[in-house]
């Protein structure tokens, strides 16, 4: 768990998905966590590098919940400061949405999880708890601006589901875990 706080946030969503069987895990349990560390091995000189990118803080915000059995979205952001990844989180959102029926409600949740980091209600939103709607004062206030991010670009989504190596290695590079020679990752 330290690695995923402290230094590698590509591997948040992994070690979020089986910590949630750490009461009762089983073999296959297991299995996944050897296949963290056999991925950990691989990366051992990866490092969070700062410095190069863009000047000030973006951050990205996502949400995935078809691919689940618990029907929970998983929640993730990750905010990059001067080009390096400052926080990030992988998350199962408390409530259960409906994805198919509700993605709006399950973006709102991550948007407010992401926001807690840093007028009227529709019809439709009645049911979702008032705290979720601070992202709306938020943004309301100028504090906090919002804009789409086309998925080959959400960083983010790395700690929402298992992405296939290059989209992982893309995502890694863009929350610039880099080589301590200073090379791009290249596994």
């Amino acid at each position: 768990m330290h690695l995923t706080v402290g230094t590698q946030p590509d591997i948040a969503f992994a070690i979020s998905t089986v910590a949630q069987f750490s009461n009762e895990p089983g073999m296959v349990h297991w299995e996944a966590v050897k296949r963290i560390y056999r991925y950990l091995a691989g990366t051992k000189g990866l490092a969070l590098t700062f410095g190069a990118g863009k000047k000030g803080l973006e951050g990205y915000m996502d949400v995935d919940g078809a691919s689940q059995e618990h029907r929970h979205a998983i929640s993730g952001y990750a905010y990059i400061l001067d080009g390096g990844a400052v926080s990030w989180m992988s998350k199962k959102q408390e409530l259960v949405t409906l994805i198919t029926l509700s993605t709006a409600e399950a973006e709102y949740v991550a948007a407010t999880h992401a926001v807690k980091e840093d007028g009227s209600f529709h019809a439709r939103t009645k049911h979702i708890d008032i705290r979720y709607h601070f992202i709306r004062y938020i943004v309301d206030s100028g504090s906090f601006l919002l804009v789409y991010c086309p998925t080959a670009d959400m960083t983010a989504d790395t700690l929402t589901k298992a992405l296939p190596s290059v989209k992982a290695k893309h995502f890694a590079a863009t929350l610039r875990l880099r080589t301590t020679s200073g090379g791009v990752l290249t596994r």
